[in-house]
């Protein structure tokens, strides 16, 4: 039973249903095949062959830590694929931080507007919780990593969830990396958002520059995310496009 639309985006809609003969509550993600179909994705791959990609890498997962994938309905004949997960009801990490930030938004913007950038306020979350997602997310990172051998590539505070319990769940799979039979974790291209991205990403192609190992590069943005709990704030500041990012990562020290 469908009780509500918790999103919607170009090419999915993901509601919120419940069993009816056991009342638990699921998240479904209701994907359209023609229009993912349709969406270039790079490498000779359209967004729905990056769909099934993922779907193979969640059901080889299987971890109190990782999203839990119930089910997938994919009948050849329709025109959408259902992926069928637990519902993280308590949101994520990044809205936990924003709710908390809100109360600052009309202040900083006033402090921005007339240069008063020392008045500018953010604040993080509970240290004693932060250990404790800190916690969850090394043992789905150690199980991705030694058991699954699974590169996520995009560690950020918008995809970690937390389940019904209060515990961190690393959720979003869809730019991750199978090394399962390569061998080492050298990634051959550079995925994830530019602000977790580490040093030696920006670097790549140039005289110099080091191999990616992924799993160094999860542990990074996980650095990050980390930092970004505490402070309620990135570490790198005054960036307005992907250079000067760049340019601020490789010469800037991080202020703790």
């Amino acid at each position: 039973m469908i009780i509500k639309t918790l999103g919607k985006g170009s090419f999915a809609t993901v509601l919120l249903c419940k069993d009816t003969q056991t009342h638990e509550l699921f998240a479904i993600k209701k994907m359209n095949k023609k229009a993912l179909k349709s969406k270039k994705a790079g490498k000779g791959k359209s967004a729905y062959d990056c769909v099934i990609e993922e779907l193979k890498l969640l059901k080889r997962l299987e971890h109190p830590n990782i999203i839990w994938l119930h089910e997938i309905i994919d009948d050849q004949k329709k025109d959408h694929i259902y992926l069928v997960t637990e519902w993280l009801q308590k949101g994520t990490l990044g809205d936990l931080v924003a709710v908390k930030n809100r109360v600052f938004e009309s202040p900083n913007k006033a402090a921005k507007e007339e240069g008063r950038d020392d008045e500018i306020r953010f604040v993080g979350l509970a240290p004693n919780k932060i250990r404790l997602y800190f916690i969850d997310l090394l043992k789905a990172l150690y199980y991705c990593h030694k058991v699954a051998n699974i590169i996520h590539r995009d560690i950020k505070p918008e995809n970690i969830g937390i389940n019904h319990n209060g515990e961190a769940v690393l959720i979003d799979f869809g730019v991750s990396a199978d090394v399962e039979n390569r061998k080492d974790d050298t990634l051959e291209q550079n995925m994830g958002s530019y602000m977790f991205f580490a040093p030696e990403m920006f670097l790549r192609g140039q005289e110099g520059g080091n191999e990616i190992k992924g799993e160094r590069t999860d542990l990074w943005a996980l650095g990050i995310t980390l930092y970004f709990l505490l402070s309620g704030q990135y570490p790198w500041h005054g960036a307005k496009n992907p250079l000067q990012l760049k340019n601020i990562i490789l010469e800037t020290d991080i202020d703790f």
